[in-house]
């Protein structure tokens, strides 16, 4: 008999027209209630099987399956789904079959080329490893137990007091455990080269990582003067607790305080977003009061720029600076690997204080001369250590824009 495949409950209605014996389609008056193929039909004492239903035409019929006769059929004559003897030992049959390969599979062992029943005493037991093998870390077919793996590790690793102490090749090496000094989310490392939290040095800071000069002027709204050293990058400094990013060099040339103080950019009114983080725009301080006294000398000791810039410059290494009194005695030595100077310190060149290298290495400040309230702080031109001032709205070549940027917490 042809497998039967579907069946559906309660399926019934009539022929819509007489039918012969040998017909092998036919139409009903409702076959909504029959499954769409593969099921039985029985009209009368003849059981058919149906191939396929659309809507009320039943086709690819094989007619009088089961021993029973092939007759003509009236209209009108009831068509049901029935659950027959053939479908009831089509089902026996197959439930015999899935027992006897359940049995023959039980009977079989499985092994490495054949699949086959397998009990849990018929697996081997892994062997453990020694905790020797586990500390050599050589051996590659031994099963590690958590133990052994607490071991292994012991064996190579360790913390004691705050110190990390590694065996590397047989002999313990230790390492201090340094917690982070930034705790933010700025860029640049999080550990200080040299200083504390209070006034030190973090080294440098890519464009990429942070912003670029052009872009941070587009984004703060300074257009005047001349675009220079985009992407020469930032130096990360800590000050007073704070994190602060000072442009390694000036990004615009022949600029005005008045232009940079019409942005909002000198003393950290305006707030910029920079990948999700906060900063206040500002520019350094190169005094330390505003107004200013003067514009060298003492004004300049314990400035932002005296305690930030100087340290990091070659000069501070034999204090053998180009205007010493613009500098007081305890400014310490930060010692890095950054710059083309002595000892891997910066030059002037690296960081544009100094007019040989180049237009805007006077670097505007915020101080107000007291003495003159139309001129503005300017440290550089001459070295790192020089202080000068100019009037607020000269825009000459010499005159640069370095950007501070402080992290809002």
């Amino acid at each position: 008999m042809t497998t039967v495949k579907k069946a559906a409950n309660s399926a019934e209605t009539t022929l819509a027209q007489n039918i012969t014996s040998t017909a092998t389609s036919f139409s009903v008056t409702d076959g909504s209630a029959f499954p769409t193929e593969s099921f039985l039909a029985s009209i009368n004492d003849e059981i058919m099987f149906v191939g396929s239903r659309s809507g009320n035409s039943f086709s690819d019929i094989v007619r009088g399956i089961e021993g029973t006769a092939k007759t003509a059929h009236d209209a009108g004559d009831a068509v049901e789904n029935r659950f027959t003897a053939g479908a009831h030992m089509q089902l026996i049959d197959a439930i015999d079959g899935v027992a006897s390969d359940l049995v023959s599979h039980k009977s079989e062992i499985a092994t490495q080329d054949k699949a086959g029943h397998i009990k849990l005493s018929d697996i081997p037991l892994p062997t453990i490893a020694t905790q020797a093998e586990a500390e050599a870390g050589t051996n590659n077919t031994k099963m590690m137990t958590p133990l052994r793996t607490h071991q292994a590790i012991d064996s190579k690793v360790r913390i004691v007091d705050n110190m990390l102490e590694l065996n590397v090749d047989g002999e313990w090496q230790i390492f201090k455990l340094v917690p982070p000094d930034d705790t933010t989310d700025a860029p640049g490392s999080k550990i200080l080269i040299d200083g504390d939290m209070q006034a030190g040095f973090f080294g440098e800071v890519s464009a990429s990582e942070l912003i670029s000069g052009t872009d941070l002027a587009s984004l703060v709204g300074i257009s005047q003067g001349t675009s220079q050293h985009s992407t020469a990058g930032w130096l990360k400094f800590a000050w007073q607790g704070k994190i602060l990013f000072v442009a390694k060099k000036t990004f615009r040339n022949s600029i005005s305080w008045d232009h940079i103080n019409g942005a909002n950019a000198v003393y950290g009114g305006k707030t910029v977003e920079i990948d999700g983080l906060s900063y206040k725009i500002r520019l350094l301080k190169g005094a330390n009061n505003d107004p200013a006294g003067a514009y060298d000398g003492a004004i300049c000791h314990g400035s932002e720029w005296n305690r930030l810039m100087l340290p990091i410059h070659q000069e501070v290494i034999n204090k053998n600076w180009a205007d010493p009194d613009n500098v007081e005695n305890d400014i310490p030595v930060w010692s890095h690997n950054l710059g083309s100077g002595n000892q891997g310190m910066y030059t002037d060149e690296d960081l544009l204080t100094h007019s040989n290298h180049g237009s805007g290495s006077y670097s505007w400040c915020q101080e107000t001369r007291k003495d003159n309230i139309a001129y503005r702080v300017l440290r550089g031109s001459g070295g790192v250590s020089y202080s000068l001032s100019s009037a607020s709205s000269n825009t000459a070549s010499f005159l640069g824009w370095r950007p501070c940027l402080e992290l809002v917490p």
